[in-house]
């Protein structure tokens, strides 16, 4: 058996971990591969609700069909271990020995019906992962004969952070396949120029308005099916945008700010935006497939004369309508004393307000929310 803190003994595990964030049936081979290695009679890595409403996915080694199925339909509920365990902190591995002592063991229905009769006597676990009202659980039994769990609690104590990991990476790809599976034809139905791209500036795919601004604009060109901003100085910003929008696909830390460039537009009042945003946000969980990375990039005129549409802008930030009202008026250069003055409102309610609006568009100042308003889809004409 592997000692707490071998080093050289986890790696190989560790390498296991992170191959399954890679494979389609990734999480079946990790606990298939745990359990042999580490010796255990079974073991289990499963999605289930953490209000006890029962197992919603489950990849198991060392249960039969007929286990299997009874835990699923009748014995979950009775599951003392895991209950005991909803009362522990996340990502903290606990042996059964401490959660639930032999000795109160033997007195439960769910050990007298089930584990004596399956040959399962102790066990360990933890909660990878929770989510609202769900749970991703890894846990492991030994055979009667073998004993208390030991050192293999702490052993798989190290492995947890690993796990945890694996599990973001996982759901991270899988929110860009889900995502991906759609965008194509969502991006198709925006009043805007939108393209889906590489860290490369590849085009995977542009709808008609962008196709519409190629022909039009003179610095922007589809040239070999690559996105090209002629001039150096703004190709290279581009470039790093694409990059940082990809890294934070695949779960890099990347900076919130540098995702929006301006050129000059097709008109002398207004400007050409491009903003670029990572793909993938979808909702679904521990996700399994794998596919590149893109960002989604939307080109767009925006113009500080031109009104913004109140009903666009106040579904797409949640917005109050005393919220909206006052949005446009920032954005049409009043302050907020004038505000104050003009709609007979109090200067402190005003200011109330503006906080709102920072929150909602997560934005930090009244330039800075200006900004975001105009790069919205609530300043496009459609």
């Amino acid at each position: 058996m592997p000692q707490k803190n071998s080093q050289r003994l986890l790696q190989p595990h560790i390498q296991v971990i992170y191959d399954a964030v890679l494979e389609e049936d990734g999480w079946n081979g990790l606990i298939s591969h745990l359990t042999n290695e580490l010796e255990f009679r079974s073991g289990l890595i499963s999605m289930e609700g953490l209000d006890g409403s029962g197992i919603i996915k489950r990849y198991s080694v060392g249960y039969t069909d007929q286990e299997n199925q009874a835990l699923k339909e009748h014995f979950h509920c009775m599951d003392v271990w895991t209950q005991a365990l909803r009362e522990q902190p996340t990502g903290r591995a606990w042996s059964s020995d401490y959660l639930v002592p032999m000795r109160q063991l033997q007195k439960t229905e769910f050990y007298n019906d089930f584990c004596r009769n399956a040959d399962m006597s102790h066990s360990t676990g933890a909660f990878i992962k929770t989510d609202k009202q769900l749970a991703l659980k890894i846990a492991f039994q030994h055979r009667h004969e073998q004993g208390e769990i030991g050192d293999k609690e702490a052993y798989l104590q190290n492995l947890l952070p690993h796990l945890s990991r694996a599990t973001e990476l996982k759901q991270t790809l899988s929110d860009f396949q889900c995502s991906l599976n759609s965008t194509m034809d969502i991006i198709d139905t925006f009043p805007i120029a939108a393209l889906l791209l590489d860290e490369n500036a590849n085009i995977h795919y542009a709808n008609a308005f962008a196709e519409k601004i190629f022909a039009e604009h003179s610095l922007l060109a589809c040239k070999q099916q690559f996105l090209i901003i002629r001039g150096n100085q703004q190709q290279n910003i581009f470039l790093t945008m694409l990059q940082n929008a990809v890294s934070a696909v695949a779960g890099n830390a990347v900076t919130e700010h540098g995702n929006i460039l301006f050129i000059p537009g097709l008109h002398p009042e207004a400007d050409l935006e491009i903003q670029v945003q990572p793909i993938g946000a979808s909702d679904s969980m521990f996700g399994m497939a794998v596919r590149k990375p893109l960002a989604l990039v939307f080109i767009k005129e925006v113009n500080s004369q031109a009104p913004l549409n109140q009903e666009i802008l106040q579904s797409l930030f949640k917005l109050s309508q005393r919220e909206t009202e006052l949005a446009i008026l920032l954005v049409q250069g009043n302050t907020l004393s004038e505000i104050a003055f003009q709609k007979h409102r109090s200067l402190n309610t005003l200011k109330t307000q503006l906080k709102s609006l920072f929150s909602k568009t997560s934005t930090n100042s009244q330039s800075q929310l200006v900004a975001r308003l105009l790069s919205s889809l609530a300043a496009v004409k459609i």
